[in-house]
């Protein structure tokens, strides 16, 4: 569905990111995780051809993103970028729609219609459709704009930590949602996230970025581990065993705001 090979990419002339190689398959939802800085969002950009790579090529059923017309991009992906203030004072309804014009002229059909009535039910927004989306909460938000993300129909869907933000019900909504994308829907999902247990309970693969390389892919339970976190994070973790399962914690306690906490041995 997705293949990036050999693909480097710089805003400076260091380089940003350096040799990835990887194919995302079909039906399965990936988790980038990493600390700030190390490549994820700017990965990201290079498969929705916002960014273009400096060397490599990225392939989206091969399709180039960064060269073909972005109508028959639309109509194979859809990107959600991270939270940002709302500037028009679309409905929420004129919003979703907006997502239809990937297959359809300005002028709406029936169909349409149709769909934006069973998007408002899956996102669990009916009861917002006439609402200005500059009113919403964050988690609201964020449903409509995955809603306006799958009314263009794709088979991959790119999000940009879209549980930043958001309380711990809404972080589990939007998640248990991609999961069901994924399971039900076929669709490939590729997230950048921050929250390493949403992305152990979640994701059905890993890829941990650091200082713009790969560090390692694979499934959560080999990703997600005391010394893959503790080496790209620079943070010394322990795993914690609980009834639902095994979460990563830091060891150390800060005891100095100012300083921060103290130097692991």
């Amino acid at each position: 569905m997705i293949t990036v090979e050999g693909v480097s990419f710089s805003y400076t002339a260091e380089p940003f990111l350096v040799d990835i190689d990887h194919s995302f398959s079909t039906g399965r939802m990936t988790a980038v995780l990493g600390p700030n800085g190390s490549g994820k969002s700017t990965l990201l950009r290079l498969l929705t051809g916002l960014l273009a790579p400096d060397a490599g090529t990225v392939r989206v059923q091969d399709l180039d993103p960064a060269s073909c017309p972005p109508a028959q991009l639309a109509r194979v992906q859809a990107y959600v970028a991270q939270q940002d203030e709302v500037r028009t004072d679309l409905s929420v309804s004129e919003t979703i729609l907006l997502g239809r014009h990937a297959h359809a002229s300005w002028r709406l059909r029936e169909g349409d219609y149709g769909l934006l009535g069973y998007l408002l039910g899956l996102l669990d927004i009916a009861h917002l459709a006439e609402q200005s989306v500059r009113s919403l909460s964050g988690g609201e938000r964020q449903r409509v704009m995955i809603a306006r993300a799958l009314a263009q129909e794709p088979q991959v869907l790119l999000l940009d930590e879209p549980t930043s933000a958001l309380d711990v019900r809404a972080q589990l909504a939007i998640m248990d949602l991609m999961r069901h994308l994924a399971d039900d829907r076929g669709l490939t999902i590729i997230a950048v996230l921050h929250d390493l247990d949403l992305a152990a309970r979640y994701a059905d693969e890993v890829m941990l970025l650091d200082a713009g390389r790969i560090h390692r892919v694979g499934s959560p339970a080999e990703v997600i581990t005391v010394p893959q976190v503790s080496a790209v994070y620079s943070v010394a973790m322990e795993a914690l065993d609980y009834s639902a399962g095994r979460v990563l914690a830091p060891t150390y306690e800060p005891t100095d705001v100012e300083g921060g906490p103290p130097p692991q041995g």
